[in-house]
């Protein structure tokens, strides 16, 4: 009831102000002259006494009844009734027998003054007759008070904000932010380390996420073949061409070059039978004086343009009709051209003595060597074109021995003498290459010939007395003398544009 009446009574007091309020203690020296006014005139008489007595009775002097608030001003004693003895007291009140109450102090809450509305400081008064202790003072309100909302950079992946505005104070939004989709990457390929990529990495220019790796070059095969190149199954980029596109191209293009041809000689030592033991002594003697083994060196030609003829072993028209077939094709990086440390300081071919030596150190990294070695059969012919040629030279090696040979048997005619031969040659073709361009740096063609030789004899038929003085004392009328010759013919060519 009291919360009813002090609040009944502030909004009386403060018109439209509506207050939360709490009881407070009266001052010790005062007191409030309102207590038992029960008809409201401002002054406690008797006659506040008799109504309080007959409201206590039942009888009504209000027939609308009296309000909360008279009720508990009347209500002396404070029991929460109206009674006689309540009547009592305000008629001793009201001829001054006893002390009047002291005041019932309500204390006004205040309330902070925020952006927008006015505040109120704390107030004091009495809730009986009105009495204000401490008056409620307006307090202004304090305004809004506005701050930046940054804006926020969208990313490549994270939305971003716009510039918004609000009040620090009480959080209202003046310029809300506004959301900035996301920019989605900006792929950019990585320049490749490798000429083994692919695919290159893809990384975001913006944020430098990297969107996907490297995919490496899946290539069709490891070394190339006559036929087909080393090339990657995904992209087709060419690794290394076939050994035709490589070579062909080589012998029709505008270079010139220097070239040496070498031969490395070995004779096996003679073998007899029969009445050829008769020649042994002498071929011991020949041999034991003679070196077997020797190396030649016969060209020496330098600026020399490609043309038809400059690789007439194997020339663009035989390369074409190579097929993997017949042929054993060998790529791979190698450091320098290997050759060259092999070959002499100087070299004389008839009266000219040539300086190599400027070639020798010559240092090219790493380099494409690409071999290709021929079966015999298809060396056949080859063979047969060079090899003519070859085997002279070949047999000036021993001459002297066929001829000394010859010489005893000096008058026999072919049907008693006979001089077979048999060749079998193979052939192995390198070529170096610069390994970007897939320009010629420098080739070797190596001819490996072996030579079966055989003198045989058959003096059966013939008449004793016109034998040679050297068989008529033989006890065998047949014989041969085998030699076995193995030569290299090498063929060095090195490229004006890298050995100039």
């Amino acid at each position: 009831m009291k919360k009813i009446i002090a609040l009944l009574l502030a909004i009386a007091m403060l018109a439209t102000l509506t207050l939360p309020c709490v009881f407070a203690e009266a001052p010790a020296d005062e007191t409030c002259k309102y207590w038992g006014d029960m008809d409201e005139d401002g002054k406690v008489t008797s006659a506040d006494a008799r109504l309080v007595l007959r409201h206590s009775v039942g009888l009504k002097d209000n027939p609308e009844g009296y309000t909360e608030d008279v009720l508990y001003k009347c209500d002396i004693d404070q029991d929460g009734k109206i009674s006689s003895s309540d009547a009592r007291s305000v008629l001793r009140l009201s001829v001054g027998l006893d002390e009047f109450p002291a005041h019932e102090l309500l204390k006004g809450v205040g309330k902070d003054a925020t952006c927008t509305e006015d505040g109120l400081t704390d107030g004091l008064f009495c809730i009986i007759c009105g009495t204000t202790f401490e008056p409620q003072e307006v307090v202004p309100a304090t305004g809004h008070k506005e701050v930046t909302d940054e804006a926020v950079a969208a990313t490549c992946t994270e939305d971003g904000l716009t510039e918004g505005k609000h009040c620090e104070v009480c959080g209202e939004v003046f310029t809300a932010q506004e959301t900035v989709p996301a920019l989605g990457h900006d792929p950019m390929a990585v320049p490749a380390e490798s000429k083994e990529v692919c695919e290159p990495a893809q990384v975001c220019a913006r944020c430098g996420e990297t969107l996907s790796e490297a995919v490496m070059h899946e290539y069709n095969a490891k070394a190339i073949t006559v036929e087909n190149g080393v090339v990657c199954t995904r992209c087709g980029e060419v690794k290394t061409p076939s050994f035709n596109d490589l070579v062909n191209p080589l012998k029709q293009a505008p270079h010139t070059f220097t070239y040496l041809s070498q031969t490395d000689t070995a004779i096996d030592e003679p073998k007899f039978t029969g009445v050829m033991l008769l020649l042994k002594p002498m071929f011991d003697e020949e041999f034991k004086n003679d070196d077997n083994n020797e190396t030649e060196y016969t060209v020496l030609s330098e600026k020399t343009e490609v043309n038809s003829r400059t690789f007439e072993l194997i020339n663009a028209d035989e390369v074409s009709r190579l097929t993997d077939n017949d042929a054993t094709v060998k790529t791979e990086t190698v450091s320098g051209v290997d050759f060259l440390k092999n070959l002499p300081d100087t070299v004389s071919v008839g009266s000219r003595s040539s300086d190599l030596t400027a070639i020798k150190a010559k240092d090219f990294g790493d380099v494409l060597k690409v071999t290709v070695t021929l079966k015999p059969e298809t060396y056949s012919k080859l063979a047969d074109q060079g090899g003519v040629d070859a085997i002279g030279r070949i047999s000036s090696q021993y001459g002297s021995l066929i001829s000394s040979a010859m010489m005893q048997f000096s008058g026999l005619n072919e049907d008693f003498l006979k001089t077979d031969a048999d060749c079998v040659s193979n052939m192995t073709v390198t070529y170096y290459f610069e390994p970007e361009t897939f320009s010629p740096i420098a080739a070797t063609y190596k001819i490996t010939m072996d030579i079966s030789q055989t003198m045989s004899i058959d003096i059966s038929g013939m008449n004793k007395d016109d034998l040679p003085a050297v068989l008529k004392l033989a006890s065998s009328t047949t014989g041969a003398i085998s030699f076995k010759i193995t030569t290299d013919l090498n063929t060095f060519y090195f490229f004006d544009e890298y050995f100039d």
